[in-house]
């Protein structure tokens, strides 16, 4: 996953007058109204709903999350719970709700900072899709050339209607596209940013929602450690693999480890089933159990191979929290 700073930095290259036209009406607008569909190669559309207002209020909806900052508390509640949680509003949490490659599209229109710097933009010919024609832009994010983007802005409104997006490293390609429709420059109505609980949800404290409890759907994961800033500690296992039901049985079942675990978002993938054969792959997982410290934005921090007593386990975890924070 991409960073939300690399987009936010390549979203506003002064050397491009398209994105010149984008930014400056990002700039200008009180208000902010879109629907998002994202899809990545081999993975299926993910739609978000989106609705800022200046200076500092939000109602991002995610596949499996609803988070609303209204100007002094953030309220984010996770669908597949039924749960929620509030935390005070700071410039800091209000951008982390946009730290997802889809949503960072747009984290400039808060903070005008963001559009500062990029290591190459430019203007590149008319293109037609589905009959329209479109203004198109060339970003490279960063110097190394690792991460590009194509924007299709829309002739009349000068306002991105797609996004192509490429990463590459050294083993692999990445791509996703973007598709904005509709995009609503005004401000939305203040009953978007009032947080309805729906019925029998349940208000519980953000550490709660993480501490000793495993997820198994990745993008709610992901959500999680937006909202809170943490690491994900993914077990990646197979049903078959006597190791990893020793590990969760000697140390995840512990105190010790319960005590620990609420300063991190648990996730369990099994690498044999469903996205979880993606997900493998994807990360290189060889050999189980293994168990990666992943970032919010889907970057490994620490990682062990292998269940060495509960101890290991502790201290593993110790290892990823220092990196993380360091």
């Amino acid at each position: 996953m991409i960073s939300a700073a690399v987009l936010a930095v390549a979203l506003g290259a002064p050397a491009s007058s398209n994105f010149d036209a984008f930014t400056s009406a990002l700039k200008s607008a009180e208000g902010l109204q879109a629907t998002l569909k994202s899809q990545e190669v081999s993975r299926g559309v993910a739609t978000y709903n989106i609705a800022l207002a200046k200076p500092n209020k939000a109602r991002i909806e995610t596949p499996t999350r609803l988070a609303i900052a209204d100007g002094e508390t953030v309220t984010i509640f996770m669908k597949t719970k039924n749960k929620f949680f509030t935390k005070e509003q700071s410039p800091e949490v209000l951008g982390s709700l946009f730290d997802n490659m889809a949503l960072s599209t747009f984290v400039g229109f808060f903070d005008e900072t963001a559009y500062n710097g990029v290591a190459s933009a430019t203007n590149g010919k008319d293109r037609k899709l589905g009959g329209q024609m479109y203004d198109t832009a060339n970003v490279t994010a960063d110097r190394a050339g690792e991460t590009t983007m194509t924007f299709f802005f829309d002739q009349r409104d000068h306002l991105p209607r797609r996004v192509l997006y490429t990463t590459k490293t050294l083993i692999k390609r990445q791509s996703s596209v973007l598709s904005v429709d509709p995009l609503i420059l005004g401000a939305p109505s203040d009953d978007e940013f009032i947080f309805h609980a729906p019925e029998d949800a349940e208000e519980v404290s953000e550490e709660s929602m993480a501490a000793g409890v495993w997820h198994y759907d990745w993008d709610e994961a992901i959500g999680l450690a937006d909202a809170g800033d943490k690491l994900m500690m993914v077990d990646f296992f197979t049903t078959w693999c006597g190791p990893c039901k020793m590990m969760d049985e000697e140390a995840f079942q512990s105190d010790e480890f319960k005590k620990v675990s609420g300063d991190f978002v648990l996730v369990k993938i099994d690498c044999e089933k469903g996205d979880g054969i993606g997900l493998a792959k994807q990360y290189k997982v060889n050999a189980y159990p293994t168990v990666k410290f992943i970032n919010s934005d889907g970057e490994i921090v620490h990682e062990f191979v292998g269940y060495g007593g509960k101890q290991m386990v502790l201290d593993e975890m110790k290892k990823a929290q220092a990196k993380f924070k360091g």
